[in-house]
């Protein structure tokens, strides 16, 4: 588990995220490869869910979601690592001006021209993303997507770790994942 900081992965996150779980700490900067070097040295299988989930030091998704996955991308190829596992986002074609969503989807784009395995798991959200949601309508203010009638189906962090070892093992290119459970959705 690559981290800036081991205090900030043995608390719960915000909202609802539980603290994460990890073996291994390694120190680095994603957004500076050369404080990388090493990392995937022995590794077989990488799973990255980087990015920015709320922008607090200046960077940008461009610079964290996109080219924090891009160094990690070309460190896997260089340390011949067999499968990466990267996490984006269902509905993503509905979405693509957004800079999370074009970002995100540029990481893919270079994940199909790397010389490596992958697996694109696509969640249609997270139970913390609602806790989010939970805390702004205490406050009285809510902010909808739409007019307020889509569905969506989140899915819990201990859901997505299940899909995401599952698309580790499995000989496909796309997953979406979602709902109490875990529902799949596996594409070719």
């Amino acid at each position: 588990m690559p981290t800036r900081s081991v205090e900030r992965l043995e608390q719960r996150g915000p909202f609802i995220a539980p603290a994460i779980k990890r073996d291994d700490v390694f120190f680095g900067e994603v957004t500076t490869p050369e404080t990388l070097e090493g990392l995937m040295d022995g590794i077989d299988i990488v799973y990255s869910s980087v990015g920015i989930s709320r922008q607090r030091d200046g960077l940008t998704f461009k610079q964290v979601d996109y080219q924090g996955n891009r160094n990690l991308i070309d460190l896997c190829e260089r340390a011949d690592v067999k499968k990466f596992v990267y996490v984006s986002m269902q509905g993503v074609e509905n979405i693509l001006n957004l800079a999370i969503t074009g970002t995100r989807e540029r990481v893919v784009k270079d994940l199909q021209a790397s010389s490596m395995d992958y697996a694109i798991v696509r969640p249609c959200g997270f139970f913390s993303d609602l806790g989010m949601t939970l805390h702004m309508a205490k406050k009285g203010r809510v902010y909808l997507i739409g007019d307020g009638n889509n569905k969506m189906s989140p899915i819990h962090g201990a859901d997505i770790a299940i899909v995401y070892a599952d698309a580790a093992e499995d000989d496909v290119f796309e997953v979406e994942a979602g709902g109490p459970g875990g529902f799949y959705c596996h594409c070719r």
